[in-house]
């Protein structure tokens, strides 16, 4: 089996393009430190690795953070978990509301985890399952798994080229889809911002 450093390593080169926000992290006793976090996880919180690496999400908590679910959250244990919705804090002091899905690998991997991150924009006039918007956070969580699992498969067939190809076939799908969900997501957080300036107004005169 590798080592931890190579594992975490090798689990960072797969998730640090991709263009939801993304933290690894690694189960240690009675705590789940951050490992890694991509650059989108940068983007959507101003926290760089350095600065997060180590800790958990208890470092972006704040006065509207629900504490339950977000120990709900580190304690989760399944391969696959139902997304969780909390409000945590940037760097900066902004809050925000974030969908969370975490997702254990497995053990022969190390104890590590991948959580995706995604800003809820109009949280407070959040439709549920059918927001356009959850659709494509949900099918993020799968793209990625087929990502990190893909580059670590890769990783075990260098020698064989045609198996490696075909690997690099379902990669690139994957980050295309990734790409396309991305673009889904931008569309939605456009059209609620523009509904609730269009609209919100007229609502709260009547």
């Amino acid at each position: 089996m590798r080592g931890e450093p190579e594992i975490a390593e090798l689990l960072a080169s797969t998730v640090r393009n991709i263009s939801e926000a993304v933290l690894l992290t690694q189960s240690q006793p009675g705590a789940e430190s951050v490992v890694f976090a991509n650059e989108a996880f940068q983007r959507l919180t101003g926290y760089s690795t350095a600065e997060i690496e180590g800790h958990d999400l208890m470092l972006m908590r704040g006065p509207e953070t629900n504490n339950t679910t977000l120990q709900q959250l580190l304690q989760l244990s399944g391969d696959e978990a139902v997304p969780l919705e909390i409000r945590l804090y940037k760097k900066d002091g902004t809050p925000f509301w974030d969908r969370i899905q975490k997702r254990r690998l497995n053990a022969e991997f190390g104890s590590y985890a991948v959580q995706v991150h995604a800003e809820i924009a109009g949280h407070d006039q959040h439709k549920t399952s059918n927001d356009v918007s959850d659709i494509a956070h949900d099918f993020n969580n799968l793209l990625t798994a087929i990502l990190v699992y893909s580059g670590l498969l890769a990783s075990r067939v260098q020698d064989d080229l045609q198996l490696a190809r075909y690997i690099d076939e379902i990669r690139a799908s994957a980050e295309r889809g990734a790409e396309l969900a991305a673009q889904l997501m931008k569309y939605e957080r456009q059209n609620a911002t523009s509904s609730r300036e269009s609209g919100g107004g007229a609502g709260e005169k009547d």
